[in-house]
């Protein structure tokens, strides 16, 4: 009978639950390029170059993430290197309100700035947007390096592949 044939999964019906709406974008460059030079005590915006969006909840644009309102999951990270302290947040970039930028703290480490050392600071949180916002990845370190906003990888014999610096996955709540 028809019953009994096989049921199509889709977004809609996997186990008999909505799938979530998420998206995932992230600071890509070639192998062996950088993520750019650290400038002491100064907040860098990271540059957020790739999308990948199957459920149409975001668009991205000179390192903007565009969400419409409402309340969203969200879990980044960025490495720092040999740049002393450093720290990553989540910065709504759509309003002028200097006390309502930041959505969500990220977790201050240290990558030591006397030795060769690469760390990441991450970050994890819920926040509602009431209008539609451009959202930005914002990272500050101490100490101003070369490659200090990660560090190149170049090859290992013929593997060249390119270089991943900051990740973010934004999952739609309500």
């Amino acid at each position: 009978t028809s019953d009994s044939a096989p049921k199509k999964i889709s977004r809609s019906n996997f186990l008999g639950a909505a799938m979530p709406q998420t998206c995932v974008a992230w600071e890509q460059t070639p192998a062996g390029d950088s993520a750019g030079d650290s400038t002491t005590n100064t907040t860098h915006t990271r540059a957020l170059n790739n999308l990948s969006d199957p459920s149409g909840i975001a668009s991205l644009a000179d390192s903007k993430i565009t969400l419409q309102a409402g309340t969203y999951y969200v879990s980044a990270s960025a490495p720092g290197y040999y740049c002393g302290d450093h720290v990553l947040w989540l910065h709504d970039d759509t309003t002028s309100d200097s006390s309502a930028e930041i959505l969500v703290q990220g977790s201050a480490q240290h990558a030591d700035d006397s030795s060769d050392d690469n760390d990441r600071c991450y970050l994890m949180g819920i926040f509602t947007i009431t209008v539609a916002s451009d959202i930005v990845l914002k990272h500050r370190a101490e100490t101003g390096r070369t490659d200090g906003l990660g560090r190149p990888f170049s090859q290992i014999g013929s593997l060249a592949l390119p270089n991943v610096y900051s990740m973010i996955t934004i999952t739609k709540i309500s």
